[in-house]
């Protein structure tokens, strides 16, 4: 299915959301993919805060084609060289599509550090940093060291923790909106439904993603926004094969409750 083919249903939903305004609440912000790529908000949308483990779907982005031409596996026992699973039991043996759905961190750190090595073996440093930046450019504000070497090491600031990766709601669906992120949108729904209902092309299935990430404290500008008290806040992004929307809600609500929200606010029946 092409961007184009989605867009009678995309307009379909942004009527029945221009029609009747989504009734958000203090602190959250909702946006939606409008029908020519355009993007509708509502509610709290353009403060930047951490993505979290949401910063997930860039590497998807990067490399989800090279992860999976290598079939890549792992044994998740919980924790790995200091990373911490959010099991901390572990998720046992994991592919690219289960890590991806249960925030395997473990898994994630050894394959961003895997296409790390093979990044700067095939293009160096400098050429290294370049590619990496067409992706995570947008969300890294000035917080990556101006040097022509690349990190060396990727930590979970790069995919679940820390305040290196930042976004709005509307910034991140702008985004996602643009032509050339549909292939990570097909994958995140290949990932989330599986491989039956992907592949039948089950239209009105949602896949939702609850994705938890440090909160801020946010003065004017986001390069000088500092670590809030521990606190959690979490994203929801999800969609069926027509629609896509992302809502971040404010800090204290779970992930149950964040994904119970977003149902309720786009009408989603189970």
């Amino acid at each position: 299915m092409t961007y184009k083919t989605i867009l009678p249903a995309l307009f379909a939903l942004s009527t029945v959301l221009s029609a009747q305004t989504p009734d958000t609440r203090p602190g959250e912000g909702l946006a939606v993919i409008s029908q020519v790529g355009e993007v509708k908000t509502w509610g709290e949308v353009d403060a930047f805060s951490p993505l979290g483990n949401l910063a997930k779907i860039l590497w998807l982005r990067l490399e989800s084609d090279e992860w999976n031409a290598l079939g890549l596996r792992n044994k998740c026992k919980g924790e790995l060289n200091g990373i911490r699973c959010s099991n901390p039991k572990g998720h046992g043996r994991v592919d690219l599509p289960k890590s991806f759905r249960e925030d395997c961190n473990v898994s994630f750190s050894l394959w961003v550090n895997l296409s790390r090595e093979r990044l700067k073996k095939d293009l160096g440093d400098g050429g290294a940093r370049l590619r990496l930046n067409e992706i995570f450019g947008p969300f890294l504000g000035d917080r990556l060291p101006k040097a022509p070497l690349l990190p060396p090491k990727f930590g979970t600031e790069w995919f679940a923790d820390g305040r290196l990766l930042q976004a709005s709601p509307a910034q991140l669906a702008q985004w996602l909106a643009k032509p050339a992120q549909e292939r990570l949108l097909r994958a995140c729904r290949n990932y989330m439904l599986g491989f039956m209902d992907f592949a039948f092309d089950n239209n009105d299935k949602w896949w939702v993603k609850t994705a938890e990430a440090p909160t801020v404290e946010i003065p004017a500008t986001m390069e000088t926004s500092t670590l809030g008290d521990g606190q959690k806040q979490v994203w929801v992004m999800g969609g069926n094969s027509t629609t896509i929307a992302i809502l971040r809600l404010p800090p204290g609500v779970t992930p149950k409750d964040a994904q119970t929200r977003f149902r309720a606010l786009l009408n989603i029946r189970k």
